[in-house]
């Protein structure tokens, strides 16, 4: 190559991919040191991030005073015996005790078959037997 005959926007390009080829070189080698370093069973340095630290903030509480122990079945069995022989669905009596029908069905599924005057009447339909 003669270098007499190169021109300033070859000689540019020449020096652009110079510098990058030695920049992932760089990268090269610390991704070489950090294997290195986990091989030999020691813990990676930690390099600082770049990335802003996300503030952790403080979880509020719902504001009103926790029920007390065993409440919750005492609503169940009230809406159930007011609801007699036909039952009333699990939705309904979500809605009328103010709670998630999730938690509920995972209440007479767990809690609730424990009691044998609740009896299930059909799929999420429940009563109290007479």
């Amino acid at each position: 190559m003669d270098v007499s005959k190169l021109n300033t926007k070859t000689l540019n390009e020449l020096i652009r991919l110079t510098k990058r080829k030695d920049a992932l070189h760089n990268q090269i080698a610390k991704i070489e040191d950090k294997l290195e370093t986990l091989f030999a069973g020691k813990a990676p340095r930690s390099q600082k991030s770049t990335r802003p630290v996300k503030q952790l903030t403080k979880r509020r509480s719902s504001g009103g005073k926790r029920t007390r122990r065993g409440a919750l079945k005492e609503q169940i069995f009230a809406v159930l015996k007011q609801a007699g022989k036909t039952g009333i669905s699990v939705k309904d009596v979500a809605d009328k005790i103010k709670i998630k029908p999730q938690n509920l069905h995972v209440w007479f599924s767990t809690t609730g078959k424990k009691f044998a005057q609740i009896t299930k009447v059909e799929q999420g339909r429940y009563r109290l037997k007479a």
